[in-house]
């Protein structure tokens, strides 16, 4: 199978925004796992540098990805971070072996 990986950083230009962003976190992540082809949503908010969030999303393939894309354009996350400066990759290849089962089910981590 394979999966689609999203990884990297958000740094919000001022604390406040981060502030704002942070409280976002909790459903965004919750909502997101929830979706269809989601297999792992993970943000966290970097304690010695607390404008930068790391990110790692994984997807069951290329459209769970676009899914989700398309669901977030227009959602508190979407929007409150649309133009916040990223450093994101966005990869494809195989699931490893951890992620096949849970992959084939349709959930994960």
């Amino acid at each position: 199978m394979r999966i689609v990986t999203l990884t990297g950083f958000l740094v919000a230009r001022s604390l406040d925004e981060a502030d704002r962003i942070s409280v976002l976190v909790p459903d965004y992540v919750r909502e997101t796992l929830a979706e269809p082809g989601c297999l792992t949503c993970e943000v966290w908010r970097s304690r010695a540098d607390p404008v930068r969030f790391a990110l790692r999303e994984v997807y069951a393939g290329q459209g769970a990805f676009e899914a989700h894309r398309s669901r977030i354009e227009g959602r508190p996350w979407g929007k409150a971070t649309a133009n916040v400066p990223s450093d994101l990759r966005i990869t494809e290849g195989l699931a490893p072996a951890s992620l096949k089962g849970d992959a084939d089910e349709g959930r994960g981590a």
